[in-house]
């Protein structure tokens, strides 16, 4: 599954929506987080927060953005 999800990421021929691109973001940082690997989590981490999104895109990603708030916290010392 992590090479999928690197893969689209990767893909400059086409472009996730913003929701989907936090998704997969969120997705990629829970993934690295659970492998052991901080520095991809806290990348796609990063990636994920720094996301503009409208009010209509957040009600659409309130799950993904939900565990992107469990993940932060969980990194939080």
């Amino acid at each position: 599954m992590v090479k999928v999800v690197d893969r689209v990421l990767r893909l400059t021929d086409e472009t996730p929506t913003p929701v989907q691109l936090l998704q997969l973001l969120v997705l990629r940082a829970d993934i690295a987080g659970r492998l052991g690997d901080e520095e991809t989590a806290q990348t796609a981490l990063a990636r994920a927060a720094a996301l503009d999104l409208t009010e209509a895109e957040r009600d659409q990603a309130r799950d993904a953005l939900t565990r992107l708030e469990d993940l932060l916290a969980a990194t939080r010392p």
